[in-house]
């Protein structure tokens, strides 16, 4: 065999291993991206067969991180290229639906927004590579990978794969009511401001029930709770608001009774009607574990304080009044009560 003959066969399996890394890395990134949306609370595909969006979602990540990590492997080589081939012929008659239907996203790459045009021409390219490394490979001895490598890598492919559907599972609940938040804040986006242009505004609550939460688009991120998350974030747990205002000798009354349930494990949020100031700092309970917003502060807000309502899916469910607000709290401190 020549000098030539040798080079040719020697880089065979250099391209077959070349391909494969370069699939398993697209494969990475998909899986990556969806899973990174899925737990901002968005990327659930459309139900199937009677599966929730959000399930297929998670197990389309867990797929392509196993089949990413065969590919990496180099375990049975070829397998895994027919089962790759398999799997990018489905994903290039998916994209090319969608680009017919005219759809703007292949919803392919998380938040990442590709064209489905450009999608079928990747899942189109990878196909023809994996069936060409095949075809040419074909009868020619595989390319040897220590087996340790191999069973590493499939290993960490299982683990990953694993860890992705534990942790995006465990963020469901979180996840479904941010979107149902960020729902509810769309439809708010696209009705006109009911407070636009008002300088001095009255808030009613007892009109909010059963209606996405009017005042989510003015309130701002107080000096305690979670630092960095949106007021969105912090509402899409759900649980109960107390809008007061720190002027309002009830509302500061109850503030301690109110950090003890949040220590307790109940998600209660607060919404000043003033901005954050020394004497909102006074008021507060001692490295409170209370969650705190205020109204934006251009507006001037009034409102019979303290008011409590209810979250659930995006929405108001339910309002305790003025009169009512200390005898509620003290019930739910009374049942912490051994």
């Amino acid at each position: 065999m020549g000098d030539a003959d040798a080079l040719n066969v020697g880089r065979g399996p250099l391209l077959a291993r070349a391909v494969q890394l370069g699939v398993a890395g697209v494969l990475l990134a998909a899986a990556a991206l969806k899973a990174a949306e899925l737990l901002a609370g968005g990327g659930a595909h459309a139900a199937t067969l009677g599966i929730d969006g959000r399930t297929v979602g998670t197990a389309a990540v867990a797929l392509e991180l196993l089949l990413a990590g065969w590919l990496a492997s180099h375990w049975r080589p070829a397998a895994a290229r027919t089962v790759a081939a398999a799997a990018f012929g489905m994903f290039l008659v998916v994209a090319l639906r969608r680009a017919l239907a005219g759809e703007a996203d292949c919803g392919c790459f998380g938040a990442v927004r590709v064209n489905p045009w450009v999608t079928a021409l990747i899942d189109l390219a990878i196909l023809v590579a994996l069936i060409g490394v095949g075809l040419a490979r074909r009868g020619c001895a595989a390319a040897r990978v220590p087996r340790g490598v191999a069973a590493a890598t499939l290993m960490a492919a299982l683990a990953s794969a694993g860890v992705a559907v534990w942790a995006l599972e465990r963020a469901r609940p979180v996840a479904v009511e941010i979107a149902a938040v960020a729902e509810a804040a769309g439809s708010i986006d696209e009705q006109a401001d009911p407070y636009a242009g008002e300088r001095f505004v009255s808030l009613v609550p007892a009109g909010w029930v059963d209606q996405p939460l009017p005042l989510l688009r003015h309130l701002r991120r107080g000096p305690h709770g979670p630092q960095g998350e949106a007021p969105a974030m912090t509402l899409a747990r759900g649980g109960w608001v107390m809008l007061y205002s720190p002027l309002c000798s009830t509302c500061t009354n109850l503030l301690p009774d109110l950090d003890r349930l949040t220590r307790a494990g109940h998600d209660v949020a607060l919404i000043s009607l003033d901005a954050p100031d020394a004497r909102l700092e006074a008021v507060m309970p001692p490295d409170t574990a209370l969650h705190s917003l205020y109204l934006d502060p251009a507006r001037n807000w009034f409102a019979g304080t303290p008011v409590l309502f209810r979250i659930a899916d995006g929405r108001v469910v339910e309002v305790v009044e003025k009169d009512e607000v200390d005898a509620t709290v003290r019930k739910w401190v009374r049942a912490l009560r051994p």
